[in-house]
């Protein structure tokens, strides 16, 4: 195949690699999408929380609105804690309006299927953008791979830096030429592992589960179990477990508990929660009934170790990380997807702005997703993760006691009005491009 423009090469048809690959044709280059699945997000539903910094970048990118058809709107939080029993009363903690998070603009989060999500992305992409079962093998530096005689042809302001070997489900290798790699193939990166970049991982201390319920959507209602508009969080000691409605009838859950080193989890989950949370209000009880085995999503918490986090999410001067690929975000408030797409939408302002001739580029791109990582990973894995995955009793009584006061909300909505700050700015007009098979 011969390609007209440089070619941007992104490992991974998750939301970060279908949003960055959005994102890149915006701005006018030729970004294309590798997976080693066939069929992208078949199997279990798992629900994708998306709050209002991540929506205005969906929606500059034109898919905004069709999200908003698939899904009710958030538009409160609520903490609430956990009684000594499934019928005492629990008591309110906190109540944010959704307002002040997202810098009074659209006060709104959604939670969307992620087939639902990667769909709508892929609508939006032109066809042949994203290749499945096609895998991502190896690559180098085009001048490694070439004799002395063609090396002496190839201009090398023209010519792009890195050849990359991809092998498809039928056994067949081929090689690409790309001006930039891009990694969007989460924490277990190929594209950082294959380059020895090895990252560090610790645990954040916690572990959890989430998954999507059908329910009677008879049980919505502003006083009923099942708010439409609002999401719940119950604050156990050292668990927690809360809710947020996708759309009439279907429910997203989650659950998180303090986990010790090297403790394993195995299946069936169900039984498992069903206990561990069944002094937890009864809707919590009800939720985890209503749930399929096979649908319970599992996942450790972990941050990047603090040595590690200065050199990334940017490798050399030709390969980019976007999301968990370049480091993990904690559960607090769903953040990694939210992340990732602004990984995207931050990169392809800086492709655009200053080009790919040298690595400047990408180290604007470093700098800002390093700067914005860094204070999600403060307030979600080191303030607030701490705060509620509390066990001890009396620092539970301390705690809930500290949320009920007006200084204490006064500085959660400074927190969260904070995580919600990030402007999406204009992309530059796509320009034709061409290119055959």
């Amino acid at each position: 195949m011969v390609f007209h423009r440089p070619v941007v090469l992104i490992v991974g048809a998750g939301v970060g690699g279908l949003t960055t690959a959005l994102a890149l044709r915006r701005a006018g280059f030729s970004a294309f999408v590798v997976d080693n699945q066939r069929v992208l997000s078949q199997g279990k539903r798992v629900g994708v929380p998306l709050w209002s910094h991540a929506l205005r970048v969906l929606d500059r990118l034109g898919v905004g609105v069709q999200l908003r058809m698939l899904a009710l709107p958030t538009l409160k939080c609520e903490i609430l804690s956990v009684g000594k029993n499934q019928n005492a009363k629990h008591r309110t903690l906190a109540s944010i309006s959704l307002s002040e998070y997202s810098q009074n603009t659209t006060a709104e989060a959604l939670v969307v299927d992620r087939a639902e999500l990667q769909h709508s992305l892929l609508e939006a992409l032109p066809p042949n953008t994203v290749w499945t079962d096609c895998r991502f093998v190896s690559m180098q530096a085009v001048g490694e791979s070439l004799s002395p005689n063609e090396r002496n042809t190839v201009s090398s302001d023209d010519s792009p830096p890195l050849r990359v070997k991809l092998m498809f489900g039928d056994g067949n290798e081929r090689e690409l030429d790309c001006a930039l790699v891009i990694g969007a193939d989460g924490k277990r990166s190929l594209v950082r592992g294959y380059i020895n970049h090895r990252a560090v991982w610790r645990s954040a201390g916690f572990t959890q589960w989430q998954g999507v319920v059908d329910i009677d959507p008879q049980l919505h209602g502003p006083t009923s179990t099942f708010p439409m508009f609002t999401a719940r969080e119950f604050w156990g000691a050292g668990d927690r477990f809360g809710f947020m409605t996708m759309s009439p009838g279907r429910v997203y859950w989650y659950a998180t508990c303090n986990t010790r080193k090297g403790q394993v989890f195995l299946r069936p989950f169900k039984k498992h929660l069903e206990s561990r949370f069944g002094g937890f209000p009864v809707v919590c009880s009800q939720l985890l009934q209503a749930c399929v085995e096979n649908e319970i999503e599992r996942n450790d918490a972990y941050v990047l170790d603090r040595a590690m986090d200065v050199s990334l999410p940017v490798i050399g001067e030709r390969i980019a990380l976007v999301g968990n690929a370049g480091y993990p975000a904690t559960s607090n408030f769903h953040q990694q997807t939210c992340m990732a797409i602004e990984d995207a939408f931050t990169l392809a302002q800086c492709i655009g702005k200053f080009g790919l001739k040298d690595s400047l580029a990408l180290e604007m791109y470093n700098a800002a997703r390093m700067k914005r990582s860094r204070l999600i990973a403060k307030f979600g894995a080191q303030q607030l993760s701490t705060i509620a995955q509390w066990e001890r009793p009396w620092l539970v009584k301390t705690r809930n006691s500290l949320l009920t006061l007006a200084a204490t909300h006064s500085l959660l909505r400074n927190q969260l009005t904070r995580l919600g700050v990030y402007e999406a700015g204009s992309l530059p007009l796509s320009r034709p491009y061409s290119f055959a098979f």
